[in-house]
């Protein structure tokens, strides 16, 4: 059949490992968040060596948003959409989610020191009580906790749309703010009563 011009198809897919660890994937301890941007741009080029498609527009939700911006600087995109990302390191928000959470400072404070050490390159062995990541698996956590999204966001020129929600308990206001920001020529879409 004939496609029309305003025939829209899918292709969505669940990061490596959210349904369980697969040997093709290689070891867990050997995964770094590159591996989650390097999937994006394989399947990107894999649509658009197809030859079915005119246009592909990447879209992420969460850390999918920052993996969608990662990968829209490696590889050709038509459209860049950003669905409550959020604008600061992975480990500066876990760290906010956190405090949320009223955690007695005795249990949240060796947390939040953890990230941080994390973050630093660090490993941290043992980890403290409420964190249990094994130290053979900080080194993929760091590599995910460090990367800011602003300068790639910055340098992307290609039609942006960051949506946020009102209601959503994860990325703040505060986020969909600063990546506006960053792409002051982005549409943007504010849902009060999203989550």
């Amino acid at each position: 059949p004939t496609r029309r011009s305003s025939d829209l198809a899918t292709l969505r897919y669940d990061k490596r490992g959210a349904g369980g660890w697969k040997p093709e994937f290689g070891k867990p301890e050997d995964f770094r968040f590159k591996d989650y941007v390097d999937d994006a741009v394989s399947l990107v080029n894999y649509l658009r060596n197809s030859g079915k498609f005119s246009r592909v527009v990447v879209v992420g939700h969460s850390e999918g948003g920052l993996v969608a911006i990662l990968a829209a600087r490696q590889v050709q995109v038509d459209r860049l959409v950003l669905l409550v990302t959020a604008a600061r390191r992975q480990g500066d928000l876990l760290k906010a989610q956190l405090e949320k959470r009223q955690i007695p400072p005795d249990i949240l404070d060796p947390i939040v020191k953890a990230i941080d050490s994390i973050m630093a390159g660090q490993t941290v062995d043992p980890p403290p009580r409420g964190f249990d990541v094994p130290p053979s698996m900080q080194p993929s956590l760091a590599s995910a906790f460090v990367i800011d999204p602003i300068d790639p966001l910055k340098a992307i020129d290609k039609p942006i749309l960051i949506v946020g929600g009102g209601h959503d308990v994860q990325v703040a206001r505060v986020d969909f703010m600063a990546l506006a920001t960053a792409a002051p020529l982005a549409k943007t879409l504010w849902l009060p009563d999203m989550n």
